[in-house]
């Protein structure tokens, strides 16, 4: 994919979840994995700021483009769920007991993922990219 094809899934996706409000940058790198902020390897992440309502994409760009279509979905999914995902963080963060507050912490990562594919899955069959 060249990097405007990039830029026009991540513009179909914004209109669809209706973020056009967001500005969001990308970063493309060569390679077929980048290092995600400590979650190790992936094609590519997603990091907003919410008080700037700016996001970069960061994504390995030598991929398939079925691959990297799906990737952006992907990521534009995180987007989208992002202000409720920031919400369960800051609920977890009062939870006193640390070692409950990092198993509950680690529990809303894991669902959140899990949600995220399987979003990504049904929009994939619903939606021609």
């Amino acid at each position: 994919m060249t990097e405007k094809q990039v830029a026009d899934q991540v513009g179909k996706w914004m209109k669809l979840f209706q973020l056009q409000q967001w500005e969001i940058g990308l970063d493309l790198k060569k390679g077929s994995s980048v290092e995600a902020n400590g979650e190790g390897q992936v094609i590519a992440f997603i990091e907003p700021d919410r008080c700037s309502q700016s996001a970069v994409i960061t994504m390995a760009m030598d991929n398939d483009d079925e691959e990297l279509k799906n990737t952006i979905c992907h990521e534009m999914i995180h987007l989208l769920f992002f202000e409720v995902e920031t919400l369960l963080y800051a609920l977890v963060g009062f939870i006193s007991d640390e070692q409950i507050r990092e198993v509950m912490g680690e529990l809303v990562h894991g669902r959140k993922e899990e949600f995220v594919i399987r979003m990504e899955r049904a929009l994939r069959n619903a939606i021609p990219t």
